[in-house]
């Protein structure tokens, strides 16, 4: 437990944890790579349940584990507890690729589905040096890749709560070029092929 805690602590104050791989052997365009410790999260979550459809359903899917991508917009540490960080996104869409040709390689679109929260709880007190620190992925508009379930609503706004969390740079992604939106059916339900979603592009 402790071991994970100082892990998505880092990754708040690493730069994302990114790291740099060898491109020689990078594809143009390749499917998104998750780190060697986001992987198993990465492969259980479901990556077609978005922030509507937490308003609109919470009740199937409390139990499911999530993965959104949002920009950070803010952090907040509980003043009784510090040892609780809550993360304010804004959620946006992504079709999980990476597009090794340019810089920014992440290619987000402009449309999104609101703010989400993630929440989290490490097994000691933050100290205000490191959370003015970790404060400056809000400055900088880092994107977060979060994991984790549906534990409530504040003010209609779903709240994740979990133990993993990806923070990528700001100047590894773009959200202002691309234009799409999820694709879903006549009762809101996303729509897919061959288990992955489908997006339609403006």
């Amino acid at each position: 437990m402790k071991k994970l805690s100082v892990l998505i602590l880092g990754c708040l104050l690493v730069l994302g944890c990114s790291q740099s791989p060898k491109k020689e052997f990078l594809p143009m365009v390749r499917d998104y790579q998750p780190l060697e410790w986001e992987l198993t999260a990465y492969e259980q979550a479901r990556k077609d349940i978005f922030p509507s459809d937490l308003q609109m359903q919470p009740k199937i899917y409390k139990n499911k584990l999530v993965n959104l991508v949002g920009i950070i917009k803010d952090i907040e540490f509980d003043q009784k507890f510090s040892n609780i960080v809550t993360i304010t996104l804004e959620q946006k869409y992504w079709d999980y690729l990476e597009h090794h040709y340019s810089t920014p390689t992440i290619h987000l679109s402009s449309e999104g589905e609101g703010e989400f929260k993630f929440r989290y709880e490490l097994p000691y007190a933050i100290p205000q040096h490191i959370q003015a620190k970790m404060r400056v992925s809000v400055m900088r508009k880092d994107l977060g890749f979060v994991y984790g379930h549906l534990s409530g609503f504040e003010n209609n706004i779903p709240i994740l709560s979990g133990k993993t969390l990806r923070v990528v740079h700001a100047m590894h992604y773009d959200s202002e070029h691309q234009h799409y939106i999820v694709k879903r059916n006549t009762h809101h339900q996303v729509i897919l092929q061959e288990g992955q979603v489908q997006f339609v592009y403006n």
